[in-house]
């Protein structure tokens, strides 16, 4: 068994005799990737740290999203990881030349790989 997370933190100052609560894990003790598609970074970054995971690999990808929301991870929400688990996480650098986009009656189909699967968006052209 290994302590996964503590309240207050470790980096927190904590007057004298405060209680400190120790969260330990165990086999069976999972926990929750949250939803992070949407958030700004650094607001994952936040919910990542909060549920006990790790920051795995940033990377960018072209996406309309606003430039610094995440537009994927891996893995995906509401997936069981043990404590201490890396999450991956792709940020948006905003819109650019999408090299696999095809258009076919008035429909964009843009696909991308994001992390470790295939994401396909549909876009109608207005």
């Amino acid at each position: 068994d290994k302590v996964i997370r503590q309240e207050p933190k470790a980096s927190e100052k904590a007057k004298k005799g405060t209680e400190v609560t120790i969260y330990v894990s165990g086999e069976e003790q999972l926990v929750r990737v949250p939803k992070l598609t949407g958030k700004l970074q650094a607001e994952a970054v936040k919910a990542i740290t909060e549920a006990g995971l790790i920051i795995g690999e940033v990377t960018t990808g072209e996406s309309e999203d606003k430039v610094g929301t995440v537009i994927g991870q891996h893995p995906i929400a509401d997936t069981e990881v043990e404590p201490g688990s890396k999450v991956d996480i792709m940020i948006s650098e905003g819109a650019g030349v999408r090299k696999n986009c095809r258009r076919n009656a008035g429909i964009i189909f843009i696909s991308t790989q994001t992390m470790m699967s295939w994401q396909l968006r549909f876009f109608r052209k207005n």
